[in-house]
């Protein structure tokens, strides 16, 4: 029973990206140029949203935990309130990241459609 290496080429002697559809010249690399640049727009939205999610998350649940405290009174704010922007940079950073990628999707799906015609 042989294996036969990965670096040979697809039966045909051609790659297509999909069966029946071939891509060749100067039309393969405009896709590509579209697609790099769809993903660098998603990635630059991940980026931003995540810090921008950072931001907002920590200091909603720090002013959250310090609200709640200081109706009770009697007790030092410090450490529940860095816990509570702790919290917030946690939920921060995956909700904004989720905003970045929901904000952004438009752009890689035109792209890859594009790519199709």
């Amino acid at each position: 029973m042989a294996i036969a290496p990965a670096s040979l080429p697809p039966p045909g002697g051609r790659e297509t990206t999909r069966p029946g559809l071939e891509l060749v010249g100067d039309a393969h690399e405009d896709a590509d140029e579209r697609q790099r640049a769809a993903e660098h727009t998603m990635l630059r939205g991940v980026v931003v949203g995540t810090i921008v999610g950072i931001v907002v998350g920590a200091l909603v649940w720090a002013a959250l935990v310090a609200g709640a405290l200081m109706s009770l009174g009697g007790f030092a704010l410090a450490g529940p309130v860095w816990m509570g922007a702790a919290v917030g940079v946690f939920a921060g950073s995956f909700l904004g990241s989720w905003v970045g990628v929901v904000a952004t999707t438009s752009a890689l799906e035109r792209a890859e459609h594009a790519q199709r015609r």
